[in-house]
């Protein structure tokens, strides 16, 4: 798949190494940033979101709603290992 024409794997989180708590908010952080500014200056038209992380109301509700904004659509892939987290 890495290698079918116009479609892009981005990795917008960088280093996973052993950090205090203040890095990894930091990371967090940066990874947001990272993530609103691709979405506001790719030409996709689609985004597919794989998982989501620790923070599901910020990634199901206030990330998806942004993509909206910017005229995206959105597909998301849910898992197994997701499945009994709903409420």
């Amino acid at each position: 798949m890495h290698t079918t024409p116009r479609l892009n794997f981005i990795n917008l989180r960088g280093s996973k190494r052993e950090a205090g708590l203040t890095r990894k908010m930091a990371r967090v952080l940066i990874y947001y940033a990272r993530l609103l500014r691709y979405a506001a200056a790719a030409e996709a038209k689609i985004f597919h979101i794989l998982w989501n992380n620790k923070f599901e109301f910020i990634d199901r509700t206030l990330v998806v709603l942004y993509y909206k904004l910017l005229g995206k659509k959105v597909v998301l892939t849910r898992t197994t290992s997701t499945q009994g987290r709903e409420t």
